[in-house]
Order: structure tokens, then C-alpha cells, then sequence
């Protein structure tokens, strides 16, 4: 490489760090703020798009064991209307509300807002003054901002899902009236782009030790069982209702299309680096 050619290189570079840098920051920061808005994130500077949004709940497979109407209000579910049948062979229905009172918080949600507010606060650390020095010193930033926005999304794909003894004595279950019957339980969660009922249904066990009869392991039969002291019960039964959730998809894909800026970004000032580090 000649050194006419080597020094556009070096100008292309230098041009890439303090002017094509902030750009994808502003873009990013946009895109963020924007999304931001569906969730209590402050100083964001825009309006939020926080609502109350009515979903029915239905199940994937046309079974009827759980019927909900549910009211979503951010990370808020605040008034769900449900409707369980235990026992598949019975007319058995069980009814339960949740409290106005006594929301039930999705806290993925929550998590899922403080981790896109910290990548903001991450991209405004560097003001559009700011000179970038070295390519070292762009792909350090971006790997703290996509490490906020694969958390953010990690926690709509996989939520904790909590064992049956968390579940019992959850707050979130004593907003539910009236109270379901020992042997049943729910929780809800968001999966993917989808808000997910989860219903529990169990019976007592008159062995303490016959589950391990069937084959489980411990580990298995533990998250199997709700020890209530003198009376155990054993999961036998659980079914999901779900409903698509389009803001949830909507910030789904702002992120991978973050994430997406990020990493092509961190590519091209990669590539700049290693042509300007082998010739100079």
C-alpha cells in the first residue's frame, strides 16, 4: 500500500471516529428513547406511550381448561378476569380476579425498561464534543451497550419461571380474589412477544416419598411439590393461555435492530483498525 493510499485510509479512519462514531450514537439513542416511551423510564424527553391495553387470552391448542381477559398497563397487569377448570373430565370451574387494588407487576418488564434506560445513560456519556481516540476505545463502548440491550432482551426470552413454594408465597398471588383453592395455581410472564398465563393444578399426596417411585430425580420431584407443612401436594396437571402483545414485539425488534448498529459498527472500526495497525 502506498502512502497516498495509506494516508486516505488514515483520513477515513479519523473521519469514522469523530463523525460516523456519533452518528450511530444518535441513531441509537433515538431508537432507544423511542422505545423507551412503553416503559417508566425517566428523562427520556418524550411522552410516554404507556396505556391500558385489553388482551383475551386463548390457548394455542383450542382447549378450553382457562379462560382469561386481562388488562395490561405497562409492567402492570391491573385487572385480569379468569376463569380455570381443574379437572378436564368435570363442569368444575373456579373464578378468580386480580385485585384494582393490588396489581400483578410483570417484573420482566420492569427489567427490561432499566436495562434500556442504562444503554441510554451509557450513550450519553459521550457528548457530540466527545473525540474518539482508538478503535479500542469505540468497541468498549458498544460492548457496554449491547450488553444492556441482549439483557433487556434475554428477559422477554426467558423468563424466571418460579417453583411452586416462590409461587404460593408470592404477593402477587394474594391479588387474586377470591383466593384460589390449594390445588390450583397461576403465574403470568412474558414469553418471546407473547403475555403467558400458566396454570398449576395439583392434588394431595398421600405418599410423601411416591413421586420418586415414577423415576424423577430430586431436583425434578422438588419443583414438582408444594409443601404446606402437614399437607403436600403434587403438581399433576398445567396448561398456558397466551396472547400477542404488539408493543412487546415492537421493542423486540428496535432492540435486535440496535444490536444490529452496534455490531456493525464495532465490524467496520475492527476492519479501519487492523488496515491502519498493519501499514502504519
Amino acid at each position: 500500500m502506498d502512502s497516498d493510499t495509506l494516508r486516505d485510509e488514515e483520513d477515513e479512519f479519523q473521519w469514522l471516529l469523530k463523525a460516523e462514531v456519533h452518528g450511530v450514537l444518535r441513531q441509537l439513542n433515538a431508537i432507544l428513547e423511542d422505545s423507551g416511551r412503553r416503559f417508566n423510564i425517566p428523562g427520556t424527553g418524550k411522552g410516554t406511550l404507556i396505556k391500558p391495553e385489553t388482551f383475551v387470552l386463548s390457548s394455542s391448542n383450542g382447549t378450553d381448561y382457562v379462560k382469561g381477559i386481562v388488562t395490561l398497563v405497562g409492567d402492570l397487569l391491573c385487572k385480569a378476569d379468569l376463569t380455570l377448570r381443574p379437572h378436564r373430565n368435570t363442569n368444575q370451574l373456579v373464578k378468580t380476579y386480580v385485585r384494582d387494588d393490588m396489581p400483578w407487576r410483570l417484573q420482566q418488564v420492569q427489567d427490561v425498561g432499566n436495562h434500556i434506560y442504562s444503554a441510554i445513560e451509557i450513550i450519553k456519556s459521550k457528548d457530540v464534543d466527545y473525540e474518539f481516540q482508538s478503535a479500542e476505545e469505540v468497541n468498549k463502548l458498544m460492548d457496554e451497550i449491547l450488553s444492556q440491550l441482549m439483557r433487556a432482551r434475554q428477559r422477554f426470552l426467558n423468563p424466571l419461571i418460579p417453583s411452586l413454594q416462590e409461587l404460593y408465597h408470592s404477593r402477587y398471588t394474594k391479588s387474586l380474589t377470591p383466593p384460589l383453592p390449594h390445588e390450583s395455581m397461576v403465574n403470568f410472564y412474558i414469553l418471546g412477544t407473547k403475555l403467558v398465563l400458566h396454570t398449576y393444578y395439583l392434588h394431595p399426596l398421600a405418599l410423601p416419598k411416591a413421586h420418586n417411585q415414577k423415576g424423577l430425580s430430586s431436583s425434578e420431584s422438588k419443583s414438582r411439590l408444594l409443601d404446606l407443612g402437614p399437607i403436600k401436594y403434587e403438581l399433576f396437571s398445567q396448561n398456558t393461555v397466551e396472547c400477542a402483545v404488539p408493543w412487546v414485539e415492537e421493542v423486540t425488534a428496535c432492540l435486535a435492530f440496535a444490536m444490529q448498529l452496534c455490531q456493525e459498527l464495532k465490524d467496520k472500526v475492527s476492519v479501519f483498525a487492523c488496515c491502519w495497525d498493519e501499514y502504519r
